[in-house]
């Protein structure tokens, strides 16, 4: 069982950019809210297929294999001489915020069911867009637990 979601044309919100201070506290950035909404706005178009998946789902016998791909602006990704840019997102700064406003289209799952990131990448774009690929993956829990009897013997 699979789920996949696309996003054209979504910068990515990176996690230093989420939490803001002032005087009254800490709030989450306008950024940030921005970015939630739209995912959000994005994943109504997928609503009855993340209520098949999760109605599928198992939560005592699985859990998901979340795979990423997140596609950079070239301009942004390289420099002007091939290397890399330090204008670019940092993919762990990336990937909490968006796993986050994903599973909000949710009503059952959390992304505490993500037990492995099978891959996580940042290629250039062939629009010049930031675009996301997201597939999360259902896997039983047997290879999670070592036979523990043997162990014990």
């Amino acid at each position: 069982m699979q789920l996949y979601f696309t996003f054209r044309n979504l910068k990515p919100c990176s996690t230093n950019k989420v939490w803001r201070n002032s005087k009254r506290g800490v709030y989450k950035s306008k950024e940030a809210n921005l970015f939630e909404q739209r995912v959000t706005l994005l994943l109504l178009k997928k609503k009855r297929e993340i209520e098949d998946f999760e109605a599928k789902f198992d939560i005592n016998k699985s859990h998901l294999a979340c795979s990423v791909k997140i596609y950079v602006p070239k301009s942004i990704l390289l420099t002007k001489k091939g290397y890399i840019s330090s204008r670019n997102l940092d993919l762990d700064n990336i990937l909490k915020n968006l796993i986050d406003a994903v599973f909000k289209s949710f009503n059952k799952l959390g992304d505490h069911y993500i037990r492995s990131f099978s891959f996580i990448e940042s290629l250039a774009s062939e629009d010049n867009n930031y675009n996301i690929e997201i597939s999360l993956k259902s896997r039983s829990n047997d290879h999670l637990f070592p036979d523990l009897n043997s162990s014990m013997e």
